[in-house]
């Protein structure tokens, strides 16, 4: 079900796939330049994500949360000076809002939640 509205898509899914196929071959291997950078994207995305996981298992959500986020500030950062794209008054807010919000949140009292089940 959860593929279903790529039904919806289909006719811009095969263009794009015959695009990709088409596209120019890499120098030293006879593979589509596009589709060499789709698998390429793919295992490093699946490499991101076994570290989250791994980190997730030994930091506390908080560190977690810092973690992710610097590593998504330094992505922005890094496509604005690759890509040469506007560093805007929403990035600015955002960042405020995000790492102020994760400092908000290291800077609360613990709270002990009583685990104990009453019976009646």
């Amino acid at each position: 079900i959860a593929l279903l509205p790529l039904f919806f898509l289909k006719d811009d899914i095969m263009a794009a796939a015959e695009s990709a196929w088409l596209s120019e071959p890499l120098p030293l291997v006879p593979v589509p330049s596009r589709v060499a950078w789709l698998l390429v994207n793919n295992v490093s995305q699946t490499i991101c994500l076994k570290g989250v996981f791994r980190t997730s298992a030994t930091v506390s959500p908080l560190a977690l949360t810092i973690i992710l986020s610097v590593r998504k500030f330094l992505s922005v950062v890094v496509s604005i000076m690759l890509f040469s794209n506007p560093w805007t008054i929403q990035h600015s807010f955002a960042t405020v809002l995000i790492f102020g919000g994760a400092f908000a949140y290291s800077q609360a009292p613990d709270v002990k939640v009583d685990k104990e089940v009453k019976s009646e």
